[in-house]
């Protein structure tokens, strides 16, 4: 039996190859995107679109600058001051033996 796309996708969690490059699959992500604004959305009896321009005005607005992802792991000084991290040591300033710190990971 032939399995669907949609089938495989669900099972694989892979897409099959379609387009030939990113941007051939960018361009029809943007039709099928454009093509679906016209949707009569069946919940609230409206267009999509108008829902969509209804609620970006509700949306924070995002920062100008960029976002560093990091999260922060304690250590502990050790009785010579210092902290290891991937496996280097670090001497830290103005903090006892057996203090916990924070570091960036």
């Amino acid at each position: 039996m032939l399995k669907t796309t949609a089938a495989t996708v669900a099972e694989t969690g892979v897409f099959p190859s379609l387009f030939e490059t990113q941007e051939k699959f960018a361009d029809e992500l943007d039709r099928l995107v454009t093509k679906d604004m016209d949707r009569l959305y069946y919940v609230k009896e409206k267009l999509t679109r108008e829902l969509w321009s209804e609620e970006k005005n509700k949306l924070n607005k995002l920062l100008d600058q960029e976002f560093q992802v990091y999260r922060l792991k304690s250590t502990q000084v050790n009785k010579y001051g210092e902290i290891t991290i991937d496996k280097i040591l670090i001497t830290v300033f103005n903090v006892k033996p057996g203090d916990k710190v924070l570091i960036p990971m």
